[in-house]
């Protein structure tokens, strides 16, 4: 049986179906990449000069200097163009992997699992021969074959069925087998369900993502296994609104048909496109100026630089010789190349197994595992910046415009000397008024150089600020909150003459259970260093799931995520202390009357 398999890997199949991932996987790198430049978010996650968070591993990983990422979105936007049409595809898929891998190392807050997904296809879709059906190769004469290996196609469909299968292996917990957090995401559309309903669903979607790869896979059972998860990513993209995740999925898992499946239905489609008004006089435009730009290009091809002649250029019968050659001496490393390929699929959703405690509530493990929506976790979360020469605790709040208060940066005597709080230096650097501000400068009898060194101060710590977004998912992933902590540390530090700490405190609620203690009181995370071992600061889950009705009740009683309130330092004392509440970025009316008798005097005095 196993002779067999392998002898069935080595069989040629049609390419079409290859063909259609091709161009499924360049149509939605297409549609982001330009979906960025048009909305114009490149200089949002690319270009701000606050925070930048990276995967563990990838820490090298930086964003390109100036305009450059305009420049990165175009390529990715040109290229994925040019492989969606198969022109170059051999090149171009080279480029759009390199360029994809990049940028989703880039961004790890805005890790989905149907952007891994993306970025594993690119990388699929640069490996394999795509370009053998509906592409300008084969227009060209570039290709001249039709047919690819059997493994190649089935590592497609390997791929594929490890997002399902391991979907569902996510699912097998006792949360999701209870109904959490799937009643209640239902009872939070307005859909009132009874609790044994959805108990019943969540154990249905969970068989049905252990099994559907396998059933696809079977021929007797794969008519039906289509009109099953076609439904399935019906309801997902729908009803359930989770994103276009369910739609490249569905469109993708088409891999598990004949290889030649595309072909009766383009044969069918093609004769009644071409009898509409206008459709033939453009088809023969677009070949006519798809074969300029190649002719532009082609000159490269024979130029005196490259010194290389164009494949299509070359006799047939050489390039056969060529590529024959080519397979026997890369055909043992191909093998390898499959089993490290498929090892690496089915170890990274396993790794959490590793790891001890809950991983919906450590979340070690969650990244590229296919784990999907399967908990409702809401936290909330306190951090503080302790100063240790000063015996000062300042309150770290990554959402104010000023993280951290400016009076980080000035000694206990220069603060009682002049009287000064976070309201007036944040008023000093925030006012539109320079009458005004000039005027609270010589009131608080501020040199030059204390401006400069001001304002200085109050953009590096305005880099410390982020997104509603950016806390809500660094709250929910104690890897980016120590990354934050780290680099808040180092950012104060800038402007202090000692490393101040950071300490943080998180609350959290696992799929509606009570508020539990998830990082200790006073954990020093900016100490912490990342390691492949499981976090020390993490407090395990002990708390039980309550019954549903009592996680609906919850879920009525918190339906916005609590936070905490932010505080300004106080004066040294036995200790380090939190102070008032903060008037930033006003100032109090005794502070104003201040500010007047103050500018009186001296006005008195210069007259």
């Amino acid at each position: 049986m196993w002779a067999r398999f392998l002898t069935r890997l080595g069989s040629e199949v049609d390419g079409a179906s290859l063909a259609v991932v091709r161009m499924i996987t360049a149509a939605a790198l297409c549609f982001l990449s330009t979906a960025m430049l048009v909305t114009g978010r490149v200089p949002d996650m690319f270009m701000q000069l606050g925070v930048r968070f990276s995967y563990p591993l990838a820490t090298f990983v930086k964003p390109l200097p100036g305009n450059l990422p305009y420049a990165h979105m175009a390529l990715i936007s040109l290229t994925s163009a040019a492989v969606f049409v198969g022109w170059r595809t051999r090149l171009n898929s080279l480029l759009l992997c390199v360029a994809v891998v990049y940028w989703f190392l880039l961004e790890p807050l805005y890790y989905t699992d149907g952007y891994y997904l993306l970025v594993l296809m690119s990388i699929l879709t640069a490996w394999l021969p795509v370009n053998r059906w509906m592409s300008a190769d084969r227009q060209l004469k570039r290709e001249t074959r039709t047919r690819v290996q059997y493994w190649q196609v089935w590592l497609v469909q390997m791929q594929l069925l490890c997002v399902y299968f391991f979907s569902g292996l996510s699912k097998l917990n006792g949360d999701w087998l209870s109904g959490a957090p799937l009643v209640e995401r239902l009872a939070d559309a307005g859909i009132g369900t009874a609790a044994h309903y959805g108990v019943a669903i969540a154990w249905s979607v969970m068989l049905f993502q252990l099994l559907i790869g396998f059933v696809l896979l079977w021929r007797r059972s794969r008519a039906p296994g289509l009109v099953l998860m076609s439904l399935f990513h019906a309801v997902d993209f729908f009803w359930l609104e989770i994103g276009v995740a369910p739609l490249l999925v569905w469109s993708l898992s088409f891999i598990f048909c004949d290889p030649a499946w595309p072909r009766p239905l383009v044969d069918r489609m093609a004769p009644a496109l071409l009898r509409l008004p206008g459709s033939n006089a453009a088809w023969l435009s677009l070949r006519r100026l798809g074969s300029a730009v190649d002719s532009a290009f082609a000159w490269f091809d024979d130029s005196p630089i490259f010194k290389r002649r164009s494949p299509a250029r070359k006799p047939l019968a050489q390039m056969k010789g060529q590529t024959d050659r080519h397979a026997q001496e890369t055909s043992e490393l191909t093998r390898y190349c499959i089993v490290a390929w498929l090892a690496v699929q089915i170890v990274l959703p396993l790794r959490y197994l590793a790891y001890p405690g809950n991983p919906r509530w450590t979340n070690d493990g969650r990244l590229f595992a296919w784990r999907g929506q399967t908990r409702e976790l809401k936290t909330e979360l306190k951090l503080s910046l302790l100063q240790q020469d000063r015996e000062l605790l300042w309150s770290l709040n990554p959402k104010d415009e000023f993280p951290v208060p400016l009076q980080v940066i000035y000694t206990d005597e220069e603060l009682a000397q002049r009287n000064l709080t976070g309201g007036m230096l944040q008023d000093i650097v925030m006012a539109n008024d320079d009458e005004l501000v000039n005027m609270r400068i010589k009131a608080a009898n501020l040199s030059d150089a204390d401006v400069r060194r001001l304002q200085a101060a109050s953009l590096v710590i305005a880099k410390l600020q982020l997104s509603q977004f950016e806390f809500r998912e660094m709250s929910r992933r104690p890897e980016l909150l120590r990354q934050y902590c780290e680099f808040a540390a180092q950012t104060v530090g800038e402007l202090v003459p000692a490393r101040p700490r950071v300490l943080a405190e998180m609350y959290a609620s696992l799929n509606h259970r009570n508020w539990t203690r998830l990082v200790p009181d006073e954990s020093e995370l900016s100490e912490e260093r990342f390691s492949m071992a499981p976090f020390s600061w993490i407090v395990p889950l002990e708390e039980s799931l309550p019954a549903a009705e009592q996680r609906l009740a919850f879920l009525q009683e918190h339906k916005g995520d609590r936070e905490f309130d932010t505080f300004e330092s106080a004066p040294a004392g036995d200790g380090p202390k939190e102070s008032e509440a903060d008037l930033a970025p006003g100032i109090s009316d005794e502070d104003e009357q201040w500010f007047q008798s103050a500018f009186a005097e001296t006005a008195s005095g210069e007259d």
